[in-house]
Parts: structure tokens; sequence; C-alpha cells
């Protein structure tokens, strides 16, 4: 059985712990629904619906010069792209470029690597007018934390090179973006059980 006095130290020290886990910070993830405007992939034909995911880590994306760089040993940032008939697509993240204007407000997420020409490209490209102090970025080069409720203009792109020289490609307009909704970390729940434990403690007392 645990001592008082040892209860007295764990309780704070597994707190501690938990909340400099928690703390560290978390990647911002958001859901999207998008139309296929064109495709040549069976997967997503033309017409149909595409839900996707888009994650981008705050840790992970190093700022320079007006784009966020991508380091896969920090975190983990990605695009997904879900087809009604059995299309899937998951890429990593490489370059976030987040560009307030005064006369719109411009955002790209690109996965495509120049070294790998003949993998999976995607790109999503936002212009969301107007810009400025009263536009969606409001004058700020940081990562957005939300999207407009309507979008203007949001475009996504998938595409490759197969071996005969041909472009594949799946291109798709966003109908929304929204906050995931996610379960909250382990760390969160043994943070939040530490706390009512040394409460209890307390009381005990």
């Amino acid at each position: 059985m645990i001592s008082n006095r040892r209860s007295i130290t764990l309780f704070p020290l597994a707190a501690l712990l938990s909340l400099s886990v928690y703390s560290h910070g978390a990647p911002l993830i958001f859901d999207y629904v998008a139309n296929v405007d064109s495709s040549d992939r069976p997967g997503a034909p033309t017409g149909s619906i595409l839900t996707g995911r888009i994650i981008y880590d705050p840790v992970a994306l190093d700022r320079q010069v007006g784009e966020h760089d991508y380091f896969p040993t920090l975190g983990t940032s990605s695009i997904s792209a879900r087809g009604s008939q059995g299309f899937y697509l998951s890429q990593d993240v490489r370059v976030i470029n987040v560009t307030p204007g005064p006369t719109a407000d411009n955002m790209t997420i690109q996965t495509f690597l120049s070294e790998s020409p003949n993998d999976w490209h995607m790109v999503i490209d936002f212009i969301e007018p107007p810009g400025g102090a009263n536009g969606w970025l409001q004058g700020d080069s940081s990562l957005p934390t939300a999207f407009p409720d309507v979008l203007q203009y949001a475009n996504l792109a998938m595409y490759f090179t197969d071996e005969a020289d041909w472009v594949r490609n799946v291109h798709a307009s966003l109908i929304s973006v929204t906050p995931a909704v996610v379960p909250l970390p382990a760390a969160a729940w043994l943070f939040g059980s530490a706390l009512i434990a040394l409460a209890g403690f307390k009381r005990r007392r």
C-alpha cells in the first residue's frame, strides 16, 4: 500500500508529466467535402463527392520567408482524399504558403516533391477576397485556425505522370472545410485523472 507521503509526491508528478506532453502542441485538423469537376480515375468519377482531411502541425512546420517547410522528424502534416467509389490517396504535406493581401488572401498546401515526378502530387489552393484587415486571414500570415464558411475559390488537384508520360489527374472544388472532431489525446485524459485523484486525496485529508 502506498503511504500518504508517497501519494503526495506521485500525484503532482503525474500531473506535471502529463501536462508537459499535452502542452507540446497539437496538429490542426480539418475535414473537407469537395465536388469532382474532372477525373480519369474510376474510383473518383466526375460529378462525384470527395471527402478528406487536411492536417498541418505547427510544431512540424518551421517558418521560412513566407513559407512553412515540412520536417518529417517533428510531426505529421498531410492531405488525404477519399472517393465515393473506392479512390483513396494520402500524402505528406511539404510546403504551405500563407499570403494575406490587399485584394485577396491566398493559401496553398502542397504535398509533392520535385525529385519524385512519377508519384502522386496533391495541391490545394485557397483564394478568398477581400483581403487585408477585413479578409479571411486579416493580414496575418500565420497558419489559419479556421476557414471561411463559404469558400470563394478552393480547388484540389491530384495528379501523376504514368509510365507512358500521360498525366492522370483528379480535379475538385472544395465545398466546405470544417474543424475535425477528434478524440482527446491520452495525455489529456492522464492529466485530468491526475487532477481528480489529487483533489480526492486532498478531500480525504
